[in-house]
């Protein structure tokens, strides 16, 4: 099974897709036209915000849990509110397999459709099979992309920006920031350890 999206017969409406470009060392992102596929004059170009270490982190564990329990991969959407430039995610409606799962880029339950993220990315969960490379299992949309091996001998989490249809193999540290360590630092004068 690979992980693709795929559309519902459901009435609810899909997240709006991104178009990413370069910059210099900047990433920018604009959302498109959900039916054109134009970038939309309505929102400008801003920089790709990092997202958060800790969101990472819990979907990590998530994915992990997920398979303890199930045996099974999961995909989680990472959404972006352009106006607030903060990440969200979701669970979307999905079919979750062995090695992999399909899922839809619809509305679900938790979403808020009058935000109007876009979907600029996605965690997930996979099973390599015998001779698939991590890059194979990025889906072919645009952003950032967050690939959880679950292999017995060597679990990891490998990082991925899609531009268009070429696809980048990334240090973490170029789409994440780690919020945790800034709090250490930010609470220190403030405590005093004994």
């Amino acid at each position: 099974m690979s992980n693709s999206t795929s559309e519902s017969a459901s009435s609810s409406p899909a997240f709006r897709p991104i178009r990413l470009r370069l910059d210099g060392t900047a990433i920018l992102v604009n959302a498109q036209d959900q039916d054109s596929g134009e970038i939309s004059v309505a929102n400008p170009s801003i920089a790709l915000p990092p997202l958060a270490k800790s969101m990472t982190d819990w979907l990590a564990i998530f994915c992990e849990i997920f398979w303890q329990r199930h045996e099974r991969c999961v995909s989680v959407l990472l959404l972006l509110d352009l106006a607030t430039r903060r990440w969200s995610f979701e669970v979307p409606a999905q079919r979750c397999s062995r090695d992999a799962s399909c899922w839809t880029a619809r509305y679900g339950v938790s979403a808020d459709p009058s935000r109007k993220p876009v979907l600029a990315g996605t965690y997930q969960s996979r099973l390599l099979a015998e001779n698939e490379q991590v890059s194979d299992a990025v889906p072919p949309i645009p952003g950032a992309h967050f690939v959880h091996v679950i292999e017995q001998t060597c679990r990891g989490v490998y990082t991925f920006l899609r531009i268009d249809e070429e696809l980048h193999a990334l240090q973490p540290q170029v789409l994440i920031v780690d919020d945790l360590e800034a709090m250490m630092a930010e609470c220190r004068p403030r405590v005093r350890l004994l």
